[in-house]
Formats: C-alpha cells, structure tokens, sequence
C-alpha cells in the first residue's frame, strides 16, 4: 500500500511542478489541491489494516516531505518572509537560492528545473515536444533520472539556439539557463 501512495504523490508532484504560468490564483488552488490530497491519502493509510500502526503519511518518508515541501512552495507571497525561515519554500526563494541544496533539500531536482523553467520563457521539454502533460510524466516515471535531466538539459540548447536566432535570449533568460545548468551539474 505505500507504494501506491509513494506513487500517487510522484505523479501529482510532477504535474504540479509543470503548470505554466502559475500566478498567485494557481498557486492557490495548487496549495488547497495539495492539502486534499494529503488527506486523502492519510485517510487511506489509516483506513488499511496493515498500515495502521506506522506513523501515518509521515512513515512514506522523502515523497511525502516533497509534498510538504511543495506545498509551502506555493503559500501566498505575502507569507513569505516567515515562511522562508520556516520551511524553505521553493517558489519565495531568490533565483540564486534556487540552486543551494540548503533550501531545495526535499524537493527532488526535476522538480527545482521544473521550477525553474516553470519562472522562466524557456518552453518545459513537454511543451518543446509537443507532448502531453500527462504523457511526459508518463514518460518521466518510465526513464531514469539521468535520462530525464538528458532530456530537459537538451530542451535548454535547442531552445537557446532558436531563441538566439530569433532574437529572443535576453538577460533573464541567460539567468534562467544558468541556474538551470547548475542544478543539472551538481545533480549529476
């Protein structure tokens, strides 16, 4: 039974983690989304048997700090000056923060280039293939985290070379591509 849960929250993480834009309204109902989906699956742990006694959604261990962690990623900017101190929210972070283990520890790191991406003009590797969302994170849980970093580090070139032709690399998207690039090199 923990697997299915520890599978439920993968999934929903990394379909959280690709919408795009995602103003306040978005990050809104992500949260509350969030939280329902906590419940529910506190509810069904406590409801089977077998899983009663091991501490709850808790005991699932990293997928369900990400979670927690996601979720506080996507509270209100208005909290957080507090919140940073507290739990280190990805999406109130500094763009340089966004590449310190120190604030992005429980987040796993396609999670932070989604992010990334998600902050920036640079397509997500979905869009830039012409996929789905749920047929990359289809495609995500059946290839290794290497291959998945191959993919979005390839999505970056190819969108540098058609931007810089077109014009449209500015100063921000070189920042954007820079932190990405950094959190590709120090997750591999």
């Amino acid at each position: 039974m923990t697997s299915i849960v520890r599978y439920v929250i993968k999934t929903f993480l990394l379909h959280a983690s690709i919408v795009k834009p995602l103003g306040e309204w978005g990050k809104l109902q992500l949260t509350s989304d969030m939280t329902d989906v906590e419940f529910a699956l506190n509810a069904f742990i406590v409801d089977t048997p077998h899983i009663k006694n091991t501490g709850g959604l808790e005991a699932i261990g990293s997928e369900y700090k990400s979670l927690r962690a996601m979720r506080y990623v996507l509270l209100p900017e208005h909290w957080s000056a507090l919140l940073i101190r507290i739990y280190r929210p990805l999406l109130f972070l500094e763009n340089n923060q966004l590449t310190s283990s120190k604030y992005t520890e429980e987040l796993p790191v396609l999670i932070v280039l989604h992010h990334i991406l998600v902050r920036s003009p640079i397509p997500l590797p979905h869009v830039l293939h012409g996929w789905q969302e749920a047929e990359y994170v289809q495609w995500v849980s059946k290839h290794s985290e290497i291959e998945a970093f191959n993919l979005v580090d390839t999505g970056i070139s190819h969108w540098e070379k058609v931007a810089g032709s077109d014009g449209e690399y500015t100063a921000e998207a070189a920042e954007y591509v820079q932190l990405a690039r950094t959190v590709l090199h120090q997750a591999r």
